[in-house]
């Protein structure tokens, strides 16, 4: 089965009606000429696609905990590489999504920085409301770790109690948070899942592998060019 394997993932923000177009913004236009051979860049409604035409094979490889190369290691050929992706691996597809709205001026930011600090510190008062504070002090002192609120465990009923009613409230609390573009363009604003392109590549690549792997080079590539086209500071 093809599977696509999406990168960046649309944000769920509204959008009052817009026209949208590559060419009506420099920075697009130039990210668009920098793009690897086999790529592709779209937009359709509000949504930016950047695409690689063939598809990939991704293969499951825990690079984080993996052991160190021996001196005697071969490195597979190509063609071994390319017979155990087919047989054990998943062919999918490289996509960027980013969702456009017209760029957002200095003063709508702020003003949506100042409400959304006002929701983040009605969220840590309701720390000392439901007491929550003492779990964490008490995670640290029986376990040595941090407190996880979505791992703890209560151990009264008391506890659960507190514990439900934070996270509901909480929840009411940053559903009006207001979701802030992670990039900008000349004339756009894009908006993503909240990770940057680098980081939400490493994140995945740390546990799979690819072939061909000139994908990979073309992936790492595209992504050094929206961070440098599409940057918030013009």
């Amino acid at each position: 089965m093809k599977n696509i394997f999406i990168l960046i993932f649309i944000s769920i923000a509204g959008i009052a009606s817009a026209q949208f177009s590559i060419g009506n913004d420099a920075a697009l236009s130039c990210l668009q000429s920098q793009l690897p051979v086999g790529w592709v860049m779209s937009i359709s409604d509000n949504i930016l696609s950047i695409e690689r035409i063939d598809s990939v094979m991704t293969l499951y490889a825990n690079h984080i905990n993996e052991p160190p190369v021996l001196p005697d290691y071969k490195k597979p050929s190509d063609e071994e590489r390319k017979i155990l992706f087919e047989k054990n691996g998943l062919k999918t597809k490289f996509i960027i999504l980013f969702k456009l709205e017209p760029k957002w001026d200095n003063g709508k930011i702020e003003q949506s920085n100042k409400y959304n600090d006002s929701i983040n510190t009605s969220i840590k008062s309701l720390w000392f409301k439901y007491g929550i504070e003492k779990f964490y002090h008490r995670a640290e002192i029986t376990t040595g770790k941090h407190f996880d609120e979505d791992r703890f465990e209560p151990k009264t009923k008391e506890d659960s109690l507190n514990l439900g009613n934070y996270k509901s409230e909480k929840a009411q609390f940053e559903k009006s948070l207001i979701l802030m573009p992670d990039k900008c363009l000349y004339n756009y604003s894009l908006f993503t899942s909240g990770q940057s392109c680098y980081e939400q590549t490493y994140f995945n690549h740390s546990f799979s592998d690819i072939y061909p792997e000139s994908a990979n080079d073309e992936l790492w590539k595209v992504c050094e060019a929206i961070n440098k086209y599409c940057d918030c500071s013009k």
